[in-house]
């Protein structure tokens, strides 16, 4: 929902690697298998302030640059395909075998070929990328709604599948 939000508004979305498939954080059990010295730092202070191991690399987990960092899973081989040598981070220990490139090529409803159709459907309606944005009001929470318009262009986009259906 977020990837939709995000590339259907205006501006130049941005994908980090690895988001386009789902990829995990990196989630290591040690801290020695981190490599950024801010959570380096962070997990002593974390320690400092009272943490235990276990607290301080469930933070890290969700918050260290690393998780960015970690290779690419183009597949289930050695280092999930990234490298034939042992790249300098650790794939995640959180891995997944459907969590691949390789994987998600074969699947329709992946989240690869979702990026892939964001992607195709932002390139055919210049409207998303250039357009007027009006947003809407709904009288529903948790809606967000908002129409996009350029010359005669227009379109209505939002959180909620009746609000935005994927076009051809």
């Amino acid at each position: 929902m977020l990837a939709g939000m995000i590339h259907l508004m205006r501006g130049t979305p941005y994908i980090y690697q690895g988001e386009e498939i789902g990829m995990l954080n990196g989630h290591y059990p040690s801290i020695e298998q981190y490599q950024d010295v801010e959570s380096l730092n962070y997990y002593e202070i974390l320690l400092a302030e009272g943490k235990t191991k276990e607290e301080a690399l469930t933070v890290l987990s969700a918050r260290s640059r690393d998780n960015s960092r970690t290779p690419m899973q183009w597949n289930n081989g050695t280092y999930a395909g990234f490298s034939q040598a042992e790249p300098w981070l650790a794939v995640s220990a959180a891995f997944r075998e459907e969590i691949t490139v390789e994987a998600q090529q074969q699947e329709d409803d992946s989240i690869l070929a979702f990026y892939k159709q964001l992607i195709k459907i932002r390139k055919r309606y210049p409207a998303i990328a250039k357009g007027d944005i009006s947003f809407l009001e709904t009288g529903a929470d948790m809606v967000i709604a908002y129409q996009r318009t350029l010359g005669e262009q227009h379109m209505v986009l939002g959180n909620k599948p009746k609000i935005c259906p994927i076009l051809p």
